[in-house]
Parts: C-alpha cells; sequence; structure tokens
C-alpha cells in the first residue's frame, strides 16, 4: 500500500525473479482500507523481469532512437555524454595540429568496457557528425550556405576531428567496414577543399592518416561491390594521392610527396587489378563476352587515367626544379611502346620532340588529346609560331582523315550502285550467262548466301529470282559496310570533342597574342588607359539598366536600313539589298575619296602618302584575319563543348569570349580617338563578335537548362540580393558551377547588341527565354526591348504580306497541344509546322503581285519568294498588349525605393554618358540656327536634350509605341544639382526600408557626384557615411586607432557586414585619404592603414590564403582569391578599376611611410586583380617592383633578390591572351641565403648584377618600367652593400684582378648613336658577365664585394640618368625618377664616404623640386597644387600618379637626405660651405625640417629629424639640447599603436643615445627596448633568447642575420652591461663617500626624467605587443 500524495505517488516492485513474466495491475483504497470502484484497474501485458540497462548503455540507445525520429538536440546531448566518458577533456583545449595529430581517446576506459558498448560509441560518433553535417550543410558537392570562408574549413575540419576517432576506435576493434566508413566520411567533407586546391596542414594531415587506413583495409576495398561502388573508391584514392602529392610539394615535403604518390600508386594498381579480375569471372559465368569486352575496356580507360596521374604529378615535380628527371624523360619513344609515357615526355622532354612522337601516334585513337597537351604546353612557353604552325598541320590532318572515312564511305555506296546496274543487266541478258557470274560472287554475298533458310531457297525456281536475291544481298553489304563506317567516323568525333575544343581554343589563344602583338606593333603605348575614357560597359545595358542612346553613324544606319526594309516592296527584296550594299560601297568610296584629298593637301609627296596608306591597309588586313581568325576558332571550340555536353570547357570559353570581346572593344574604341585611329573599326569587330556572344548566349542558357541550374532562381531571392548584396548569397554568388551574375551580364549584353543590329526575332526568343528562366526577375529591364522587336517584327510582317497573328504554326501547335503559345508557354513548347497550302499561297502571291504592280509570280526568282515566305513567318509570339501587362505587374511589384534609385543610377549614367563622344547630343545648335535636316551638318534627326526629374516616371501607361521610348538621352551638366537631389531622395526612401546594401552603394555614388562638383566637404560627409553604413557601426573612422576597431577581430567584422560591405568600406575609405586628406600626412596615414585593414579581412577570412602578413613575402595568390567566388561579377557592387586604383594608391603611401609589413599582404592582393583578374602587364610589374622594395626596406633578402631576377625573365607575369610571359632560360634562380653573409652568397649576387631582359620583356614593359626596375634593383644593391660594415676596399693591385667589372654592356655613345630606343632602358649584357665572383679567391672579401657592387650601382644610376634625358617620358614621371635616383646616389655616396657629394645630391634634389612645376615648399596648400600634369597627359593615370607622388612627403625625404649629410660630414675634409659655418646651417636646415614635418603632420620623419639633430648637438657639445631633443623623439614615437619598422629603429636609436648621454642611471628603459626588439625579431620568425646579457638561438641559428634590430639589441645588451658594471662600481664609491647629498639631488633629478622615458617606452611596447 502506498498513499496517494500529490507528486509523491510512486509505486516500487522488489523480489522479482530475473527471466520471468509478470503482469501487473493498480487498485485504489480509500483510508477505510475498502476498495474503489468495486475492481482493480486494467492489466499490462507480460512484461520479462531482467537486469538493469546500463547508463551508457541507455545514452547509446537514446542517441539512436532520437536520430531515427529526428530528434537531433536530445541525440547530439546523449552522444555529448558518451563522447566525455571516452575521450580526456583536456584534447580540446589543445592546438588543432596536435588535436589531429592525437585524438585523445581514454583507452584505460575502453579496455574495461564491453565490445557492444565500444560498438555503441563508434555509433554514436557517427551520428552527431551526420547531424553536424545536416545542420550545417557540410556536403561534399559544395560549400554551404555560409561561404567559402575560413569558418566553413574549421567547421569541416572539427567533424574530420571527431572521425578521427571513430577511425583509431575502429582500428583498436578490427572493425575493417567502420574504419572504410571514417575515411569514406573524411574524404566528403574534405572533397571541395580539395576541389579547389586549396593548400593546408591540416587537411594534409587528415588525408594521410585516411590513405593509411585504406592501405590497411585493402582487402575490404578488393571485394566485390554494387553498382559503381569500386570506381567511386578508385576515383577516392586517386584524388586524395594527387592533392597530397601537389600539396606535399608545394609545402616543400618532396620525400614525403613521393612516398604518398608511391602508397597511392600501389593501392590503386592493386585495387583496379582485383575489381578487374571480379568483373571477368562474373562475365565468365554468366556468359556475356560483350559485356566482358566493354568492362575491360572501361577499365582499361581507368587504368590510362590512374597512369596519367603519376605523369601529372611528375609534371609538376619537374616544373619546380626539386628534382632531376628520371631517366626515362630522356629515352626515345616508339608507336610500340607504351604510349603513357608521352605524358612525362609532353611535360619535360623538348617540344620538337614531343611534337615528333605525338605525330607518329596520330593512327591512335588518343591523338587528339597528346596533341591538345602538347599545345597548351607550347602556348605556356609562349611559342606562338609553333602552336600556330603545328596547330594548323594537326588540324589539317584530322581533316584529311576524316575525308578519307568519309570517301571510303562513298565509294562503297558507288560500288553497290554499279552492281544494282550490272545485275539488272545481267537480268535481261540470256540465262546462260549464269556460269559468268557466279564466280563474281563476293565473301559476303556468299556468307549471306548460306545463311538463307532453306525455304527461302526453295522459293526460288528460277535464275532471275536467285539473281535478284544476290545483288539484294550485295546492296545490304554496301550499306552495312557504309554505316559501319559512318558509325566509326561519329565515335571517333565523339570522343575527340573535348580534345578538339581545347586544340582550337588554344589555336584562338594563339591568334589572339598575334593581334595583341600587331596592335601594339601599331600604337604602342597610345592605347594606355586615361580618366577621361569610360569602359563602354559601363554605359550598356548590362551594367547601367537603361539603354544609351548613341552618337555613332552605325545606330543610325542600322536603324535607317531597318526602316527601308520595312517599306521596301517585298518582290525587291533581292535587289533591295544589292542595291543597299552598292550604296554603302558609294559611300565608302566618296568618303575615302574625300579624306585623300585632305590628306593630299596636307602632305607634299604623293608616293610617300600611298605607302603610309598601302601600310595601313595590310596592317588592318593582318589585324583584321587575325580576329577573324580568333572568332573561327573560338565558335568551333564553343560548338564542340556543347555537342558532348562538356559544360567546364564551353563556360572556359565562352568566360575566355566574354573577357577578350571586352578588351578588344575597348582597344578599338581608345585608337579610334587617336591621330592615326585602327585600322578595324567598330562596325567590323560589331560584326565579329556580335555572332560569337549570340552564339554563347544560346549555349549558355542551354546548359543550363539541361542541368536544371536555373532552378536556383526558385529559391527566396530578395531584391537586395539581385540588385547587389554586400552579404554572400548562395544561388547568385556561388560560381563553382555556374556564376549566374556574368550569365545575366552576358545574356542583357546580347540583347543589346541584337538591338544594334536589327535583328529582332532572336532578340525577341532570348528575351522570352531569359525572362522565363529567370522567372521574371529582369522583366523591367528587357521588356522595353522585347516590345519594340515584337513591334517591329509586326510591322515585318505587314510589309511582306504575311499571315495575321497569331501565325499558322502557333495555331497548330494549340491544336496538337492544348497550350496557347503566350510568352510564359514559349520556353517549354516545341512549334509544329504550319505551313501554307500551295495553291492559297500561290494566289495570295498574285494578288501582292498586282498591288505592287510588280511582275507576275511565274517570273519571280523562287530563292526570292522563300526568302519572301521566311521573312513573313516568325517563331516568337507577338502579343505585344500581354507583354506590356506583364511588364506592368512586375513594375507594381518592385518597391518605390528600388525604383527611385534605379532613377538616380540612370540619371548618373546619362549624365557620365554626355562626357563621351559616341553619346554627346551635338544637334541641338542647328534648330536655334534655323537649319533644315538637309540642310545641316548631321545626317539624323535633332534630339532635345531631356530635362531630368527626381522622381521617376510612372511607367504603368508606357506602351513604349516609339522607338525612342526605349532611349535613355545623355543630360547635361547644367542637371548636376537634379541628379543630386535625387540621391538624397533615394536614400532617405532606402533608409527607411532597411535596404541597408543599397544605401551603401548611394551614398558611395552620391560622394562621387560630390566630389564631381567640386564639393569635397559633402563628399567626405557622404563617403564617412558609407563606411559606416557598411561595417553597421558609427563612428567608424573616429574609432580607429592605427590597430583595430573596438574589440572586434576582423572575421568578427566581415560576419557582420559582409564581404562586399568590408571591400566597399576599404575602397570609400582610400577615396577619402587619397582625395581628401592631402594636406595631413598623419590622418592620410592613418586612413591608409583602415583601408589595408579592411581589405586585409578578406585574406584573413579566405581559407585558401594565409594569415600572418610576412607569409606574403614568399606567396602569391593564385587563380582563386575566394573559391568559386568571383568578387567583380556584380560592377555596382564592386568596381573593378576603382578598387585596383585605391590599392594602387595605398601601396604607394604605405611604401613611402614605411609600413612595409602591413604592405605585404595588401599588395598580394593588388598583384592578384591587376595579374590574375585585369592581365594588365604594366600594373602587374609595377606591383612587382613595389614589392621588390619593400622587402629591401624589410631586409627580406632572399625573397628581394628572387623577385628581382624573376621579374626579368617574365615569370609571373600575365598576358593579355591568358598566357605568361615565356623566358629563354628555363633554370631556376640562384637562392640567397638570408643566414649567409655576402662571401657565401657571390654566385646569388653575381645573378643579381647579370640579369638582364630580354628584347621582348623590354618591349612588353617599356622603358619606364624598365628604369624603375633598375632604380629597384640599385636600392637592393645598396641595401646588400650597407649591411658590410667596413668601408668598400678597391682591388689592391691592378692587373691582379680575382674580380672584375666590365661595363661593356652600357655605352652612352651607343645611346647617343642609337636614340632613345626601347631596348635602351635596361643594360645590354654582352658575351661577357657584368658582374664575376669568384668566392674561392683569397682575395675576395666582404668589403670587396661591397666596393664592386657599389660601382656597379654608381653605372646603372649615371645610365639612368642618361635615359631619363633622352627617353621621351612624360614630364611628372621624368621628375619624379630623377629626385628617386638622386637620393639613391646621396646614398651611394653616404656608403663610399663622400659625404660632399652626398650633400649636394640632396640639395639638387631640392632645387628640382623648387623649380618644377610641382610646388610643395612654403605653405600648406594641398597635393593639388604640388603640381599639374602635361597638357596631352592630363587625363593618363601614369602621369596623374607621378604628379600625386611628388608631394611634401617626397619632399621631406630630400630634406632629410640633407640634414643626414650634413651631420654626417667632416668638417676637417671638405668645406661644404664656404665662408658660413656648417653646425648653424645644418640647426637652421634641421628647424626649417622640424617646422614642415610639423606643419604636414609627419610625425615619422620628424623623430629622425630629432635624432639626427641630437647628434649634431651633442657634437657641438650641446649635451642638454641633445637629450631635450632625443626625449621629443621618444615621446613622438610612444604611445602609437603601431610603428612602422623605421621608427621602431628610430625609437631603439634614440633611447640608446639618450641612455648614453645620461650616463649610468636605470636600465629600465632599455629593458623595455629589449623586450621591444625582442617581439620585433618575433614577428620575423627569429626565436632569441638573452642568457648572460648574450642573444642566444635556437637550432639551426638565426634565420636572417641582416635584420637591423641584432645589432640594436647587441648595442643594447652592452649598454645595460656597462651600465650595472658601472652601477656597481658607483655602489661601492658611494658607500665610502656618502656625505655628498648634492650628487643624490641630481640623481634623483635625472631619475626622474629617466622615469617618464621608460614609462613611454613601456607604453610603446605594450601597444606594439597587442
Amino acid at each position: 500500500m502506498v498513499p496517494a500524495l500529490s507528486g509523491e505517488c510512486v509505486l516500487r516492485v522488489e523480489g522479482l525473479e530475473p527471466n520471468q513474466k509478470y503482469v501487473f495491475a493498480v487498485a485504489a483504497y480509500n483510508s477505510q482500507g475498502k476498495l474503489l470502484g468495486s475492481t482493480i484497474g486494467g492489466t499490462t501485458l507480460p512484461l520479462l523481469a531482467s537486469m538493469p540497462v546500463p547508463l551508457l548503455s541507455s545514452w547509446a540507445h537514446l542517441a539512436k532512437v532520437a536520430f531515427q525520429t529526428e530528434q537531433y538536440a536530445v541525440a547530439k546531448r546523449a552522444c555529448r555524454e558518451l563522447w566525455s566518458h571516452c575521450i580526456y577533456p583536456d584534447s580540446e583545449s589543445n592546438g588543432k595540429e596536435d588535436r589531429l595529430a592525437t585524438t585523445g581517446l581514454r583507452k584505460e576506459i575502453l579496455q574495461y568496457s564491453s565490445l557492444h558498448l565500444c560498438q555503441l560509441f563508434l555509433t554514436s560518433i557517427f551520428i552527431e557528425t551526420e547531424i553536424n553535417i545536416q545542420q550545417g550543410s557540410l556536403y561534399c558537392d559544395s560549400f554551404s550556405d555560409n561561404g567559402p570562408f575560413i569558418w566553413e574549413k574549421e567547421a569541416r575540419l572539427a567533424e574530420c576531428e571527431r572521425i578521427l576517432v571513430a577511425m583509431d576506435l575502429a582500428m583498436c576493434l578490427n572493425d575493417a567496414a567502420a574504419a572504410l566508413q571514417a575515411a569514406v566520411s573524411c574524404y566528403g567533407l574534405l572533397a571541395p577543399i580539395m576541389f579547389h586546391q586549396i593548400t593546408c596542414d591540416s587537411v594534409v594531415q587528415v588525408l594521410k592518416k585516411c590513405l593509411m587506413v585504406l592501405e590497411e583495409n585493402s582487402g575490404l576495398l578488393k571485394q566485390k561491390w554494387t553498382g559503381n561502388t569500386s570506381e567511386s573508391f578508385i576515383h577516392m584514392i586517386a584524388c586524395i594521392t594527387y592533392y597530397l602529392a601537389k600539396t606535399l610539394r608545394v609545402l616543400r615535403k618532396h620525400e614525403m610527396a613521393k612516398a604518398v604518390m608511391d602508397c597511392g600508386c600501389r593501392l590503386l594498381q592493386d585495387v583496379y587489378h582485383a575489381q578487374l579480375q571480379i568483373r571477368r569471372l562474373t562475365n565468365q559465368s554468366e556468359g556475356r563476352k560483350t559485356a566482358d569486352q566493354a568492362t575491360v575496356k572501361s577499365e582499361m580507360k581507368i587504368s590510362l587515367q590512374l597512369k596519367a596521374l603519376e605523369r601529372k604529378n611528375k609534371k609538376i615535380a619537374v616544373s619546380e626544379g626539386t628534382h632531376t628527371p628520371e631517366p626515362e624523360t630522356s629515352q626515345t619513344l616508339t608507336v610500340s611502346e607504351d604510349p603513357n609515357l608521352l605524358y612525362e615526355l609532353i611535360s619535360s622532354g623538348t617540344l620538337k620532340d614531343a611534337y615528333v612522337h605525338v605525330m607518329k601516334l596520330r593512327r591512335k585513337v588518343y591523338f587528339t588529346e597528346f596533341a591538345a597537351l602538347l599545345l597548351q604546353r607550347t602556348m605556356k612557353e609562349g611559342h606562338i609560331d609553333l602552336v600556330l604552325e603545328w596547330g594548323q598541320s594537326l588540324f589539317q590532318f584530322l581533316s584529311s582523315r576524316d575525308e578519307a572515312m568519309v570517301l571510303s564511305a562513298k565509294c562503297l555506296e558507288g560500288h553497290g550502285q554499279i552492281r544494282k546496274r550490272s545485275g539488272n543487266q545481267n537480268a535481261k541478258g540470256n540465262e546462260t550467262s549464269q556460269n559468268k557470274n557466279a564466280s563474281s560472287h563476293d565473301d559476303t554475298r556468299k556468307k549471306a548466301k548460306h545463311k538463307l533458310a532453306q525455304n527461302m531457297l526453295l522459293k526460288m525456281r528460277t535464275h532471275r529470282e536467285v539473281l535478284a536475291v544476290e545483288n539484294l544481298l550485295a546492296m545490304i553489304s554496301s550499306v552495312m559496310q557504309r554505316q559501319e563506317k559512318r558509325l566509326q567516323l561519329r565515335h571517333t568525333c565523339t570522343e575527340e570533342r573535348v580534345w578538339r575544343s581545347h586544340l582550337n581554343y588554344c589555336m584562338a589563344q594563339a591568334h589572339l597574342a598575334v593581334f595583341y602583338q600587331r596592335l601594339a606593333q601599331q600604337h604602342g603605348g597610345d592605347l594606355d588607359q586615361r580618366y577621361s575614357q569610360f569602359h563602354p560597359l559601363y554605359f550598356s545595358m548590362a551594367y547601367s539598366g537603361v539603354l544609351v542612346w548613341r552618337n555613332n553613324s552605325q545606330q543610325h544606319e542600322l536603324e535607317s536600313s531597318n526602316e527601308a526594309v520595312l517599306h521596301e516592296d517585298s518582290s525587291d527584296h533581292k535587289d533591295y539589298v544589292m542595291t543597299a550594299h552598292k550604296d554603302r560601297g558609294r559611300k565608302e568610296a566618296v568618303d575615302g575619296s574625300v579624306a585623300e584629298d585632305r590628306c593630299k593637301e596636307g602632305e607634299g609627296s604623293p608616293h610617300s602618302l600611298e605607302q603610309q596608306m598601302e601600310a595601313q591597309r595590310c596592317t588592318g588586313a593582318t589585324l583584321l584575319e587575325s580576329i577573324n581568325k580568333v572568332a573561327v576558332h573560338l565558335r568551333r571550340a564553343m560548338v564542340l563543348a556543347h555537342r558532348g555536353n562538356h559544360w567546364t570547357t564551353l563556360q572556359c570559353v565562352c568566360q575566355a569570349l566574354w573577357d577578350q570581346s571586352c578588351r578588344i572593344t575597348v582597344l578599338v574604341q581608345r585608337a579610334a580617338q587617336l591621330e592615326t585611329p585602327c585600322t578595324i573599326t567598330a562596325k567590323q569587330l560589331h560584326s565579329i563578335l556580335t555572332p560569337l556572344l549570340v552564339l554563347a548566349t544560346d549555349f549558355i542558357m542551354d546548359m543550363l537548362q539541361k542541368l536544371g541550374l536555373w532552378s536556383l532562381y526558385d529559391s527566396d531571392l530578395t531584391e537586395d540580393e539581385l540588385e547587389s548584396s554586400l552579404h554572400f548569397s548562395v544561388p547568385l554568388d556561388d560560381s563553382t558551377q555556374v556564376d549566374l551574375r556574368w550569365v545575366r551580364t552576358l545574356v542583357l549584353h546580347t540583347l543589346e547588341r541584337l538591338h544594334d543590329s536589327g535583328k529582332w526575332e532572336s532578340l525577341a526568343h532570348f528575351a522570352l527565354l531569359f525572362n522565363s528562366y529567370t522567372r521574371d526577375r529582369y522583366t523591367v529591364i528587357i521588356t522595353p526591348l522585347l516590345v519594340h522587336a515584337q513591334r517591329m517584327l509586326l510591322e515585318r510582317i505587314n510589309s511582306f504580306g504575311g499571315p495575321a497573328v497569331p501565325q499558322p504554326h502557333h495555331v497548330n501547335t494549340q491544336k496538337a497541344t492544348g497550350k496557347e503559345v503566350t510568352n510564359k508557354s514559349y520556353a517549354g513548347c516545341q512549334l509544329l509546322s504550319g505551313r501554307i497550302h500551295h495553291a492559297a499561297q500561290k494566289q495570295h502571291l498574285h494578288k501582292k503581285a498586282a498591288l505592287t504592280n510588280s511582275i507576275p509570280r511565274e517570273a519571280v526568282d523562287l530563292k526570292g519568294a522563300e526568302i519572301q515566305h521566311s521573312m513573313s513567318l516568325v517563331c516568337v509570339p507577338l502579343d505585344v498588349e500581354y507583354t506590356l501587362s506583364c511588364y506592368h505587374q512586375a513594375l507594381e511589384k518592385k518597391p518605390y525605393c528600388l525604383q527611385m534609385f534605379q532613377h538616380s543610377r540612370s540619371l548618373l549614367v546619362l549624365l557620365l554618358a554626355n562626357t563621351q563622344p559616341c553619346f554627346m547630343i551635338p544637334t541641338q545648335h542647328c534648330r536655334s540656327q534655323g537649319l533644315s535636316h538637309s540642310a545641316s551638318f548631321v545626317n539624323f534627326s535633332p534630339v532635345v536634350m531631356p530635362t531630368p526629374n527626381i522622381q521617376p516616371c510612372d511607367l504603368t501607361e508606357e506602351d513604349y509605341s516609339t522607338p525612342d521610348a526605349i532611349y535613355g538621352f545623355p543630360i547635361s551638366r547644367d542637371h548636376l544639382q537634379t541628379i543630386i537631389s535625387a540621391y538624397t531622395t533615394s536614400i532617405k526612401y532606402l533608409k527607411a526600408n532597411s535596404r541597408d546594401s543599397l544605401r551603401v552603394l548611394a551614398l558611395r555614388e552620391l560622394g562621387n557626384l560630390q566630389f564631381y562638383s567640386g564639393n569635397t566637404r559633402a563628399a567626405h560627409s557622404c563617403w564617412s557615411k558609407a563606411v559606416d553604413c557598411a561595417l553597421q557601426s558609427s563612428g567608424v573612422l573616429e574609432k580607429w586607432d592605427g590597430a583595430s576597431l573596438g574589440n572586434g577581430s576582423l572575421q568578427e567584422i566581415l560576419r557582420k557586414a559582409g564581404m562586399w560591405g568590408c571591400l566597399q568600406a576599404a575602397v570609400v575609405t582610400a577615396k577619402i585619404a587619397q582625395f581628401i586628406l592631402t594636406s595631413d600626412i598623419n590622418q592620410r596615414t592613418k586612413y591608409c592603414l583602415l583601408s589595408a585593414y579592411l581589405f586585409k579581412s578578406l585574406l584573413c577570412c579566405s581559407m585558401a590564403q594565409p594569415q600572418a602578413d610576412l607569409q606574403y613575402a614568399s606567396y602569391s595568390i593564385g587563380d582563386e582569391l575566394l573559391p568559386g567566388v568571383d568578387l567583380f561579377s556584380e560592377p555596382h557592387r564592386l568596381h573593378l578599376g576603382t578598387t585596383v586604383s585605391s590599392l594602387n594608391f595605398i601601396c604607394h603611401w604605405l611604401l613611402t611611410t614605411g609600413y612595409c609589413i602591413t604592405l605585404l599582404p595588401t599588395l598580394a592582393l593588388y598583384l592578384h586583380f591587376v595579374g590574375t583578374v585585369c592581365r594588365d602587364v604594366q600594373h602587374t610589374v609595377k606591383g612587382k617592383i613595389l614589392k621588390i622594395r619593400a622587402l629591401t626596406e624589410l631586409c627580406l633578402f632572399t625573397e628581394a633578390v628572387k623577385e628581382a631576377v624573376q621579374l626579368t625573365r617574365g615569370t609571373g607575369v600575365l598576358l593579355p591572351h591568358g598566357q605568361y610571359i615565356a623566358s629563354a632560360c628555363v633554370k631556376p634562380t640562384k637562392t640567397f641565403c638570408s643566414n649567409k653573409s655576402l662571401l657565401d652568397n657571390a654566385e646569388a649576387l653575381e645573378e643579381l648584377v647579370n640579369c638582364d631582359f630580354t628584347p621582348e620583356v623590354c618591349t612588353l614593359y617599356g622603358p619606364a618600367l624598365c628604369l624603375r626596375f633598375n632604380l629597384a634593383r640599385v636600392q637592393l644593391v645598396l641595401a646588400l652593400t650597407n649591411a658590410v660594415a667596413g668601408f668598400p676596399v678597391p682591388d689592391s693591385v691592378e692587373g691582379e684582378v680575382c674580380t672584375s667589372v666590365t661595363s661593356c654592356s652600357v655605352d652612352p655613345k651607343d645611346d647617343e648613336q642609337e636614340g632613345p630606343d626601347t631596348d635602351d632602358c635596361c643594360p645590354k649584357t654582352g658575351e661577357q658577365k657584368v658582374l664575376n665572383l669568384d668566392a674561392k679567391t683569397e682575395d675576395l672579401s666582404p668589403e670587396r664585394i661591397k666596393f664592386l657592387l657599389l660601382e656597379r650601382a654608381s653605372l646603372w644610376l649615371n645610365t639612368i640618368s642618361e635615359q631619363l634625358e633622352s627617353h621621351s617620358l612624360c614630364k611628372m614621371e621624368t621628375l619624379e625618377l630623377m629626385i628617386e635616383s638622386s637620393l639613391l646616389k646621396g646614398n651611394l655616396y653616404m656608403q663610399q664616404a663622400h659625404t660632399a657629394l652626398c650633400f649636394e645630391t640632396a640639395v639638387s634634389s631640392l632645387k628640382l623640386l623648387q623649380t618644377s612645376p610641382v610646388t610643395v615648399r612654403g605653405s600648406g596648400a594641398d597635393d593639388k597644387d604640388f603640381g599639374e600634369s602635361d597638357a596631352q597627359n592630363g587625363d593618363c593615370p601614369r602621369v596623374v600618379e607621378a604628379s600625386e607622388r611628388i608631394g611634401v612627403h617626397l619632399w621631406l625625404h630630400c630634406r632629410l637626405a640633407l640634414v643626414h649629410s650634413l651631420v654626417a660630414h667632416n668638417p676637417r675634409a671638405v668645406e661644404l660651405l664656404p665662408g658660413k659655418n656648417i653646425n648653424e646651417e645644418a640647426a637652421r636646415v634641421l628647424q626649417e625640417g622640424l617646422d614642415e614635418c610639423a606643419l604636414w603632420g609627419d610625425l615619422d620623419i620628424q623623430a629622425l629629424l630629432l635624432v639626427e639633430g641630437a647628434r649634431l648637438e651633442a657634437r657641438r657639445g650641446k649635451t642638454d639640447n641633445s637629450m631635450t631633443m632625443l626625449q621629443k623623439a621618444v615621446s613622438l614615437l610612444s604611445g602609437r599603436t603601431r610603428l612602422p619598422q623605421k621608427s621602431v629603429i628610430t625609437l631603439a636609436q634614440a633611447t640608446l643615445l639618450l641612455s648614453d648621454l645620461r650616463g649610468a642611471q636605470s636600465i629600465t628603459p632599455l629593458q623595455l627596448m629589449q623586450k621591444l626588439l625582442k617581439k620585433q625579431l618575433c614577428d620575423f620568425g627569429e626565436s632569441v633568447e638573452l642568457v648572460d646579457g648574450k642573444m642566444c638561438f635556437f637550432p639551426p641559428g638565426p634565420r636572417n642575420i641582416y635584420l637591423p634590430y641584432f645589432n640594436i639589441l647587441n648595442q643594447t645588451n652592452l649598454q645595460i652591461g656597462n651600465i650595472l658594471g658601472q652601477s656597481q662600481m658607483e655602489t661601492q664609491v658611494s658607500a665610502s663617500q656618502s656625505s655628498q647629498s648634492t650628487s643624490r639631488q641630481t640623481l634623483h633629478h635625472s631619475l626622474q626624467n629617466e622615469s617618464d622615458s621608460s614609462n613611454l617606452i613601456s607604453k610603446q611596447s605594450d601597444h606594439l605587443q597587442s
């Protein structure tokens, strides 16, 4: 009896016997013990009494049941309980590397656990992993919705860590199936990372363990599996092996890579042979010989691919130059040998040998594959001529082979016809001739005759019947053989499609290279970008959303010709076409004659004029021929890829077509505005490129339809995502499968081109398809063109007398399918023929002929009639009213704030269009003069420039009945305030509707408008608000302290603001620094550091890029910055040109101000954009030169020397057509070892001095960049020589020269004779080396090397000065290079101890700046006042950038060089300023420099000047003044959160000098400086320990002995040791002389000053460490 208390009524049964069944029931009694209800409760089912279930097993069963019922929270809770019981709790606190190496299993607990419990724990691990995979979308085929960021990689590695525990547990339990499952799970998690070839140590560790598990359990892989499981295993092993081998080589672990490759290949072979044997046995047992042959063939194909894997990895090893080629590389192959050896020969052998052996295999089925690989390698190495020659021969062979197969089939058909005719003749003759013909039966007929059924032979009673049957058999035999030949040809073409596509793509690249070379030869540097010229795509409908009216003859000719076609008689259609061509020819002839007459008036010699015109014609013909060949091969490549469903190849070719068409269009547009215009006209280019773009659009849309990728538009996409969201959106921004934003741009641009060409039916077709596929997402943009096209088609039908709408084929389709053909259903319907009856058609044509008084129908040419009939039929639906109704519905759905913003953006585009000659409206003044259209000097109707409105027009009633309604007309600058008001209103609406992404773009564009109007204050305000809105914070620019934005990390900022939000903020901040903060160096530097910080967020959040800044010293970003993401697919969200310009400014400014470590990741990003994305040779070389200078400033000479040597060869510089610059010398560069002295690096120094540009590379770079490179090389050489402490030592005895410097490469006389040629911009090396160093010679010493290098640097500088006078560079660029050369000369003279020459050089530099158009001295004017560009090149970027760099900072550097020479000068040697006190003049110059630094806010140079002034004052004996200046220098540099590297040296020098002047006092400042220097060395990867005041290094020693921190740290240690020793002595003396109290007061005063310095330095040290 249990009392029935509330909440405490618990029934407990005890004493039950195990394994017995019991039935339970409940009865209720009252307090008197009477049974309530007169009965007991219901009984239970029989229950078996058993032992209690263990707690851990209960958790395991709960996890399993919860997972099956999708109660994932409960399942994860149960799994975590088991995990905490079996895993060490501190395993997760270790580093990631350690966690992946050791899994942390509690083996002592598992040893005492039952096997069943271990299996349950193993199952729970897989359950939790599966739940996390589903919840995080960590699937094997793509990244999750979070994007390809570093947290995605960390999430996948975290799951791999859990799977590794399961793998170890399965191996302990000898559970091979579970271990294999764990390996497959890890492979699935890491598959996206492997697919994008992301290098990661953690991934390598996981996959190595997986490969080991697969090898240990290879017996399970060799078993029989269902379906394609075995092939999937083989594919998995191959992918793991390839990734590991390649990644380990990238990580320079070559021995491990080789071991992994051997292990993987061995495992692949074993599994392959085992599965092949299983399939053969299975097929034999089932008696399927045909299936067996197919299986063997497929397995042989797999074997070929596996062998190719090994050859591919050998190719990587050879390309890295780490191992010498194996002996089999040089073996001579024959056709009878294994053709797989050709993989290695093609990758590592000579090109000619590879070509010979490839041609030997031209009868093999894999011939085209090897041919494509050969052409790809030849193209990669830059042998354009060989690509064209070999490609032509390859195509000729393939064509002849295909023709031979077709002819053989035709011959068989001809033989069959002959036999048929001979059989008929024999049948008509006498029956006695059967004996003669009986012997002429061939083997095929005999075999067929023997196979005939006996009853058929019995029916043949006469000879005629027998002969007829034999002739029938002969004909069937020939038909079958012909069919076999055709099937064989078709099969061969099908197998070769992908490789033929690659062959055509290589040929297109080669012809593109030829085209660019010829275009550069014709125009040279005149095709450089200019700020006054916009990119044509900026005004295209794809980017602006509006069809901008163009003022060009092409558009008006097209419009007039279309109108003429519509109003011309149908029977004279052919004659009209001929007449139009004749009229156009007459017009061109007249224009040509007028131009010729004008030329004759200007030129005196007609022969020279004819020669020039003939040369231009030839050049134009060659350019046109090249671009036509490019078009042919690109078309073939696209067609072949599309036919074979090779979608990756198709996308590659189509994107290449798009990129090259944009680039060529820009170049032709620039060339058209030159004095000698390009020989290719825009009309010719339009006629060539438009059909290709139409074909690419058709193929891409069909590809997306077949792959079902249009379904991505079914997702719930917001308007912000479509319009330009700053956050990552998977459907639109993940371009792993396809880039939908690029597809949108391609389609819209193609529609605009079709409109310009008057191809109305194609325009309507693609517009309807795209609207249907994209679920009417872009119908507001497309519908105006679609309506216009439908109206034009209706007019065409009426003009040709076609059937009324709906036309017969639409009616027949509706009758057959029951669905009406409308805009919505057009994409999914197949039209049926609606051919009109011939009699009715004839009667209609007679009626039409009578009405038009034309000739009768019988006299009309049949071809012309068919043309008329085809022009009168249209495949697309032409219901204009329905189209307009859909358009109005889409307008109603679109939010008004988006309409307002689109209207503002359209007004901005139209405003900028008015600045371009091809869009300006020049006809308004014609009406003011009262001229009619015929009397005016323009050949089209005058257009009145419209007046814009702030609010968008109501388009719900617009029917686009007139052609002008679809155009947007340019707007004059007078309406600028209206556009600003429109943007202001848009921003208010966007803010009210929480459209933050679009509001950022609107604020940025409004700031651009304000700056364009001259209102810099308003521009600054708009840009600051844009930064705050992008980062979703307030007062960002004020919160930035130089190192961080509050407490948030870079990853948190990017998660919050979005990827494009950070980039927008970075670009806008750079604009503020460049255009607003022109007079405050400190503020400009602060903003540049913020911009670089935001740019770096992209690198820090990418799973493919390093995290530390110094890693970018030897690292370059590959093809993908973020895997599967195109940052510039939406130009409004992030404009490529603006981003590159901002990065260019930031990189130059950070280098100038000394923040070189911060510069490295920003410079890597800049080089990726200008190299991989833009393929701009000039900007890439500029970036690499900046990198050499930055590495030189950081004393990273290993990387700097390598970059310099590689740049002379063109390594890593991508050409516009997609290939790198080839180098004649493929040998690797000699490594400069930073842990060795200059004497030990003699070979590397020799290569650095002797390296030279080839003529081809020099032509590509141009004279200006070659001069800049030589200046950077001089700077590098001077930095190397500065590392030698002693003075340079010349050769002791003339004639006994162990090393020599020869100047045969540069001869000033040769320069004067040859003139300013491009090849003179770099030294010309002859057969003799410029510098020969023999390290084994006894006389060679570091001082001797220093002397030789300084002599060579002096010769370079003199040559540069001569070339600056001879080359026709712009004034700004020449001035900048001259000042940089002068500063380097001053450094050279200082190392040579020629302080007088250094002084003269500094003075000449300052005079150059004073007398130049750039005025920097005097008032604190803006940089706008510092210079003016040349009149002709005022909008050239390099001129503008040079004028920006010639500013106050360059002036201060010259001032610093002057002060440095004055301080270092010895007055006893040479008198610099006769009649003046050198010390007073130096003090005056120093004070002027300090005033200028204070005025312009340059704290770093001010501190340097103070240190130099302190040395000067100390030399003059004014110790107190010197200490005051040093105290001020320390105060300036202390307390800042970030210091440039030179300022750290300055702070250390100031502290040492201050301590030296004060004498034996506290060592606290010096100890803090020790801490600061050790922190700097730790950043450079040096491990330094101080033992008894001496530096000690961990093995193998210091990595870079050239770092300046070592020397200063040694001095600091010595100073501390001296002070400690001196203080001990003073302690002993003070004990005997304790009565002197005055010295104590003085000591207290000095210690107080010392305490102040210590506090400042301590604060600086803490900031730097944080």
